[in-house]
């Protein structure tokens, strides 16, 4: 697992986005730290807090926006 120290004033989920390009990814960061700063609206400069190293390497993987299997949703119906 690996650390990141905060910078004051960020927030969970400003360092999801910042590390993972999605700020619903504040939930993994949340379980990785085992809740610890729960409370936590913004932090400090200098908290240190968990990575899970599987976040990482999920964040990496980019979708290919060609492959139909990536579509979600397509209003015209059709590809």
């Amino acid at each position: 697992m690996n650390t990141y120290s905060t910078k004051e004033g960020e927030t969970w989920d400003s360092i999801a986005y910042d590390l993972f390009d999605d700020s619903f990814a504040m939930d993994t960061l949340l379980e990785a730290n085992d809740y610890e700063y729960y409370d936590t609206v913004t932090f400090s400069d200098g908290d240190v807090i968990q990575i899970p190293q599987q976040a990482i390497m999920e964040s990496a993987i980019i979708p290919n926006p060609w492959d139909a299997t990536t579509v979600i949703d397509n209003p015209w119906g059709r590809l």
